[in-house]
């Protein structure tokens, strides 16, 4: 079950939570994303889709998890887009769905700075939080 679900007219937000890292973690992110977006097609006389899904999911532990060939997985954020691109690398902007992964726990010098500060606030408010370190220049 996700934990927080909210949606508009045109679009579907839902945040996963996750505290204990089980083997077929990233296959049931996956069925959630999946099914929040086909679940909108009523039936075979009407595919539209009619709302954007977001899926975010935090991490609160160090991953286990290791990519099919072996990798250990050691990345802050992970994004999935399902729109296609061409041969030549050029997306197709079809579809706008997203799927955004985040583990405070691998930290990206590379990660920006709007995400960052959550990053730091879900990690510091679990290892620290009678003296959480955060950036509070920024509302």
């Amino acid at each position: 079950m996700l934990d927080i679900f909210a949606e508009t007219i045109d679009r579907r937000i839902c945040i996963e939570i996750q505290r204990i890292e089980y083997d077929h973690h990233f296959d049931r992110f996956l069925h959630y994303f999946l099914m929040l977006i086909a679940e909108q097609q009523k039936s075979s006389k009407e595919y539209n889709i009619q709302q954007t899904v977001y899926v975010i999911v935090v991490l609160t532990a160090p991953y286990k998890i290791s990519e099919k060939n072996g990798k250990p997985i050691l990345d802050e954020v992970l994004l999935l887009k399902l729109n296609p691109q061409t041969l030549q690398g050029e997306v197709r902007e079809l579809y706008g769905h997203q799927f955004v992964c985040l583990n405070p726990n691998h930290p990206n010098e590379e990660t920006p700075k709007q995400i960052r500060d959550w990053l730091d606030l879900i990690y510091q408010s679990i290892h620290s939080p009678e003296r959480p370190v955060l950036n509070t220049d920024n509302s």
